[in-house]
C-alpha cells in the first residue's frame, strides 16, 4: 500500500510542484502590492463565558468567539461603531482568540492608521461595556486599548512565503496521496504480476534521432531530384535509422533481434510489429529490428500493411507504386513492388492503398501464400501492421505472420488494458510472443544496467564529455 501511494505521488509530482509555485506566487504578490499598504491595531479583552449545565470550559468559549464575529457582521453593531469614530469603508474588524483561555483580540486592519485605531477602540469599548448583555458572557472587561502593530522585519515575508510553500506542498502531496489517480502504468524494470504478457525487452527512447533521421532522408531525396539526368546520389549509412540512435536504443533491439532468432528456431520467419497505439513507435521498431538483422547479414523484406498511415517510407526513404494488393491480384508486378533501400540486404513493399483494403487483402489466404512464398527468398518478412488497439487489421496482418510482437509505451498503459490488446489479438489466433517497451528512460537504464554489472559508456562527444 505504501509503494503504491508512493508512486501515486510521484506520477502527481508535477502538477503538485507546479501549483505549489502558484500558490507561493500569488502569496508573494498579496505581501507585496497589498500589505505595505496595510496596518491593523489589537484591542485586546478578557471574557469568560457562561457555564450551562455541563458544557465544557473550552466548546464554552468557542461559541463565545463565535457570537462575537457574528455580531461585528451585524449591520446594527456595526452603525452604532461608525456612530462614535470615523471609517473609510476599507477597514476590516474581526475577532481572534483562543478556546484553552479567555483571552479575545478585536483586530482592525485598513490602510489609515488613525482609522484602524479608532475602529478597533469602538468595537472593543461597545463589547467591554455591553458583552454581558449582547454576547450573554459572565464577563468581559478590557486587557488594554487598541494599539498598532509595528512592522515586521524585511525577513519576515520571506519566511512567510517559505512556510506558504512548505504547507501548500504538504497539502497538495497529501491530496494527491489521498485522491489521486489509482492507474498503475506498466514499466519494463518492473512488471506487476496482472500483467500476462511476456516481456521480451524495451528500446530507449529515441523520438528525437527518428525525426532527424527522417530529415537527413527528406535532404538527400531533394538533393537526388536536383542532379542532372536522374544520377544516383550515394547517401551511405548517414540516413539510417541505426545510424542515428543512441548505443542503449541499439543494445535494446540487438537482444530483441536474438530472441526472436531463437524463438524461430534459426530458420527463416515473418514477423509482424504492431503497436497499441499509432504513437508507440512501433513503425521505427520495426525497421530498427530490420536493419539489425540485414546488418547481421540474413536478407530481410519488410511489408508496409498500415494503409491509413504507412511510415516506413519516411523512414527508410521509398516511396512505391506497386504494394502488395496488386502483387495478390496480378502476380507479374511483384519485381516492381519489391524497392531497394540503402541498407544492404534490405527490401521493402510501400502500401498504396487504404487500410480497409488492406485489411481484406491481409485476411485472405493469398496473403498467407504470399507471405510463405517470401520466407523461400528471404531470411526474414517483417510486416509493419497498424495499431491493435483500432480496428482489426493488426489482427489480421498478425494472422498472416508466423509471430507478433506488440510494441507499447513505457509507464502510458496499465496491466489491464495490455492484456485486454493481448486477449484480443489471441483470440484471433495471432502467435503473440510478447511487449517490447519502446521509450524507456535512458537514465534509468543507464542504471539498471550498472546494478546489473553491465556499465554503460556513452560515445563519442557524450564521452568526451563525462
Amino acid at each position: 500500500m505504501l509503494r503504491r501511494a508512493g508512486r501515486r505521488w510521484y506520477r502527481s509530482l508535477g502538477w503538485i510542484l507546479i501549483f505549489t509555485f502558484i500558490i507561493t506566487l500569488a502569496a508573494g504578490i498579496y505581501m507585496y502590492f497589498y500589505e505595505p499598504e496595510r496596518c491593523s491595531a489589537e484591542y485586546k479583552l478578557c471574557a469568560v463565558p457562561q457555564q450551562e449545565g455541563q458544557k465544557p470550559a473550552p466548546l464554552s468559549m468557542w461559541m463565545l468567539l463565535r457570537d462575537i464575529n457574528h455580531l461585528l457582521d451585524e449591520d446594527t453593531f456595526r452603525r452604532q461603531i461608525v456612530a462614535n469614530t470615523s471609517s473609510d469603508g476599507q477597514t476590516f474588524v474581526s475577532a481572534h482568540g483562543s478556546v484553552t483561555d479567555h483571552m479575545v483580540v478585536i483586530r482592525a486592519t485598513g490602510t489609515d492608521e488613525r482609522i484602524v485605531t479608532g475602529l478597533a477602540n469602538a468595537a472593543g469599548d461597545k463589547l467591554a461595556l455591553e458583552g454581558t448583555t449582547l454576547l450573554g458572557a459572565a464577563s468581559v472587561t478590557t486587557v488594554h486599548r487598541a494599539q498598532v502593530l509595528p512592522a515586521p522585519d524585511r525577513y519576515h515575508n520571506v519566511w512567510r512565503l517559505l512556510w506558504t510553500m512548505v504547507i501548500s506542498f504538504a497539502v497538495l502531496s497529501l491530496l494527491a496521496v489521498l485522491f489521486g489517480s489509482r492507474r498503475e502504468p506498466v514499466c519494463w524494470y518492473d512488471p506487476p504480476r496482472e500483467l500476462e504478457v511476456p516481456i521480451v525487452g524495451q528500446v530507449a527512447e529515441c523520438g528525437r534521432e527518428c525525426a532527424a533521421c527522417v530529415k537527413e532522408i527528406r535532404k538527400a531525396n531533394r538533393r537526388q531530384k536536383k542532379t542532372k539526368d536522374g544520377e544516383k546520389v550515394e547517401t551511405g549509412s548517414a540516413c539510417r535509422l541505426s545510424a542515428h540512435v543512441d548505443r542503449l536504443v541499439r543494445e535494446g533491439i540487438d537482444e530483441n533481434a536474438l530472441l526472436l532468432r531463437a524463438n524461430a528456431g534459426m530458420k527463416s520467419c515473418s514477423i509482424a510489429v504492431t503497436g497499441v497505439r499509432a504513437e508507440d513507435e512501433a513503425p521505427a521498431v520495426a525497421v530498427l529490428l530490420a536493419e539489425t538483422l540485414a546488418g547481421e547479414g540474413y536478407s530481410v523484406l519488410m511489408m508496409e500493411m498500415d494503409g491509413d498511415q504507412p511510415d516506413l517510407r519516411h523512414y527508410l526513404g521509398v516511396n512505391g507504386q506497386t504494394d502488395v494488393l496488386d502483387c495478390l491480384s496480378d502476380g507479374s508486378r511483384l519485381p516492381y513492388a519489391i524497392l531497394a533501400t540503402n541498407t544492404p540486404n534490405l527490401h521493402v513493399i510501400d502500401c498504396c492503398h487504404d487500410g480497409e483494403a488492406v485489411r481484406r487483402a491481409a485476411a485472405s489466404a493469398r496473403c498467407r501464400l504470399f507471405v510463405r512464398d517470401a520466407l523461400a527468398i528471404y531470411d526474414y518478412v517483417i510486416l509493419n501492421a497498424p495499431p491493435a488497439s483500432f480496428g482489426n487489421c493488426a489482427a489480421a496482418v498478425g494472422g498472416a505472420a508466423d509471430q507478433m510482437l506488440l510494441v507499447a509505451q513505457d509507464r502510458r498503459y496499465t496491466a489491464k488494458e495490455l492484456n485486454s490488446v493481448a486477449a484480443g489479438l489471441r483470440q484471433r489466433s495471432v502467435n503473440l510472443i510478447g511487449i517490447m517497451f519502446a521509450g524507456a528512460k535512458k537514465r534509468q537504464l543507464r542504471t539498471v544496467y550498472q546494478e546489473d554489472g553491465r556499465v554503460y559508456r556513452r560515445e563519442g562527444k557524450d564521452a568526451a564529455s563525462m
